[in-house]
Order: C-alpha cells, then structure tokens, then sequence
C-alpha cells in the first residue's frame, strides 16, 4: 500500500468482515510508517479510521446455517473462469470482491435481527443463570483467547482447568433448574398454566 493513500474496503456480507489484510471495512487513510519495529521485521503502520454509525434499525446477517456452498462454489468457479487480471490492484480486488458478493446474494440467505432498542430491557437470562456462572465462562474465555495468543503447555493447563470448573457448574445449575421445574408442576395447575410452561420449556 502507498503512503498517504485512500482505501476502501467492500464486505463480503452484511457485517464488515475482511478478506486480508485483517482489517475491517471502513474508509482507511494510511497516516505514516513508523520507524519503531519493536523488534520484528515489521514496521509499524499508523492509521487514521473515518467510521460512521450505521443508524438502520434493521441489521442483516447471513444465515451460513442455510446456505447453498455447492451453489457458492459454482457461483464463484463460474465467474473466475473469465476473470481478468487489472493493473490497477484496487480494481481487480473490487472486482474479485463482487464476485464473492454476488455469490453469497444468490446461495447464503439472509437472517433479519432488529436492532430493538428495548431487547436489553425484555431479556430474561435461564433461570440458572448466576453471577457465579457468569464469571466461570467469562474466566474459559479468557482462558481461550489467552492460549491462541500463546499456545504454551502453562496456558494449555490453565485452559483446561478452566473447563474442568466451568463444565460442572453449567451441568449443576441446569440440574438443579430442570428440579425445580419438576417440582413446580403437580395436579393443581390449570390448563392455561400447563400450556405456558410448555411454551417456556420450548426454549429452555
């Protein structure tokens, strides 16, 4: 990349994702390389993001769960098949680009999620659901990140230490959740009472 140069770069779906580098899509305007290379054979390289707020209250995401790869890869097999290398690099990576979006338009179907600003309000976590567990799988995922970052044996160990805490305690509450359950049902309870705790058990 040139110095003191504008890039944009398209996405792939409806989130900003990147192909690489490992950016992410927003209007970048490179500012300068640094000197300091902390010791690699890298050089730092500053850079100045101009990001806006997308205001929608509709976000889009692609449902990979239903999407047609056989379609994909054809898609894009198809369209590479009579793809032409540009001189200018920027427009043969727009047009490479399109093509990975006009592929994933017609076989990767979209999931609407509304960006509802009262959701927050409405969540209802399970009813095991503790601060205790919370902290648990806050610690396994530390745990994680820290061991990608760092595949040594000691991360390794306090990885699967982590696991080992975390699994019984996730087992435990839902035991114990899934007990009161049983208890709170007896022969008492109306129709309409037994239908919404099926209704509640649907998404347990």
């Amino acid at each position: 990349m040139a110095v003191n140069s504008k890039y944009s770069l398209n996405v792939i779906q409806w989130n900003v994702q990147s192909l690489h580098p490992n950016l992410t899509g927003f209007d970048l305007l490179l500012n300068q390389v640094l000197n300091e290379n902390l010791g690699s054979d890298h050089l730092i390289v500053e850079l100045k993001l101009d990001i806006m707020r997308n205001s929608s209250h509709v976000k889009k995401h692609r449902n990979f769960k239903k999407a047609e790869w056989t379609t994909y890869k054809n898609i894009i097999e198809q369209k590479l098949a009579d793809f032409h290398l540009s001189l200018d690099t920027q427009n043969t990576y727009d047009d490479y680009i399109n093509i990975i979006n006009s592929a994933a338009e017609v076989a990767i179907p979209d999931s609407v999620i509304p960006d509802n600003p009262l959701r927050s309000e409405k969540f209802k976590p399970k009813p095991y659901w503790t601060p205790h567990l919370s902290r648990s799988i806050a610690q396994r995922k530390m745990a994680l990140a820290k061991f990608r970052r760092n595949t040594t044996p000691e991360n390794l160990r306090d990885l699967q230490e982590n696991i080992r805490s975390c699994q019984p305690a996730i087992r435990n509450g839902r035991f114990k959740s899934w007990q009161r359950f049983g208890d709170s049902l007896d022969e008492v309870a109306t129709t309409n009472e037994m239908w919404m705790r099926m209704k509640w058990f649907k998404g347990y």
